[in-house]
């Protein structure tokens, strides 16, 4: 009986028709998932194959981000510390910048058709720039002065609970000095995915000196500077390191000559 039914459940596992119900049942779940506003774990839709008894977890999340992007234009992309995925609007990220304006506002009223979502946005905004204006990181009782006690953020809920929901959304992170006995908190992976530093350095000249930065300006060059090292620098992590087998025959080759 046993045998059986290991064999039934290894014969569901590389059916295509369950493969394929599969695919659907995480696209419904990652698409459903956006309605929290929080990133999507790995070991979730890990569980949802596993039930299913799909062995080809890769097969099916090649087949979710084609569903995605062919089907609503969103991209699935991994967090930086590889045990998350974000949801985000599909778009060539390298040519963005130089998108023509329409396109761009287009994006907006899609994404700010629901007006408390639409000043939540900007609450994210906000503090966004002030991170990024004082280097990516500022004290906790500093953005809780600067944020909370000049800005009226009532309608989002308590300070507190404001910045436990924008940790548990990514789009920021508390980290602790022991020497210096401070909380700081920092750009989360999550604004490093759905937005690009400088606009967001950009928006917070239009506001506090009512003009763009000139094309010159240090703090944006060193901005857009740091944004491509570290993409560089991601691109090169992401390379196949070469095989150590092929590394031990070329030992072998130079040894014979």
């Amino acid at each position: 009986f046993f045998f059986a039914d290991f064999q039934t459940a290894k014969t569901m596992s590389n059916d295509q028709s369950v493969i394929n119900k599969t695919i659907g049942d995480v696209c419904r779940f990652i698409l459903f998932s956006t309605q929290t506003r929080r990133p999507i774990y790995k070991k979730d839709i890990t569980a949802i194959v596993k039930k299913s008894n799909v062995a080809k977890t890769q097969q099916v999340l090649v087949e979710v981000r084609k569903k995605l992007s062919e089907g609503f234009g969103f991209d699935l992309i991994e967090g930086s510390k590889k045990t998350t995925y974000f949801v985000v609007v599909q778009c060539d990220r390298n040519d963005i910048l130089s998108e023509p304006e329409p396109e761009i506002q287009q994006r907006g009223r899609l994404l700010n058709y629901d007006e408390h979502l639409k000043k939540y946005r900007g609450l994210i905004a906000v503090v966004l720039q002030l991170l990024i204006l004082n280097n990516y990181r500022l004290e906790k009782d500093t953005l809780h002065h600067q944020l909370f006690e000049k800005l009226d953020t009532s309608v989002f809920g308590a300070p507190n609970d404001i910045i436990k929901e924008l940790k548990t959304q990514k789009w920021i992170e508390e980290e602790r000095e022991a020497s210096e006995e401070r909380t700081y908190i920092k750009l989360g992976p999550r604004a490093n995915i759905e937005t690009f530093s400088e606009w967001q350095y950009i928006a917070a000249s239009e506001l506090v000196n009512g003009m763009r930065p000139a094309e010159n300006d240090r703090c944006l060059q060193r901005i857009e500077n740091e944004r491509k090292q570290a993409q560089h620098h991601a691109n090169e992590k992401a390379k196949p390191k070469p095989n150590a087998g092929n590394r031990n025959t070329s030992r072998n080759k130079r040894g014979k000559r």
